[in-house]
């Protein structure tokens, strides 16, 4: 995991050492929507594809076309780990 203008990249590799400090609310790049969004987005998104919310209830998740594969990344992810 690092931080550039203020925006949290590479999501997927990340330390033990990086989940203890890791700022939750700093906007960050997510590998499932290929861009930068805010914690929001990220926590209604990440509770849909871990099976908490129906996918509906984020209308942001029609616009990636393989929702298993963003499953995959969102589990991989250091804000579904923390």
């Amino acid at each position: 995991m690092r931080i550039e203008n203020n925006i949290i990249i590479d999501t997927l590799n990340y330390t033990d050492d990086d989940v203890k400090i890791v700022d939750v609310d700093m906007d960050r790049y997510c590998e499932a929507y290929n861009k930068t969004i805010d914690c929001d987005l990220c926590y209604d998104s990440m509770m849909c594809l871990t099976g908490s919310f129906t996918i509906s209830s984020t209308p942001e998740l029609s616009n990636i076309k393989y929702i298993e594969k963003a499953r995959r990344i969102c589990r991989k992810c250091i804000f579904s780990n923390i």
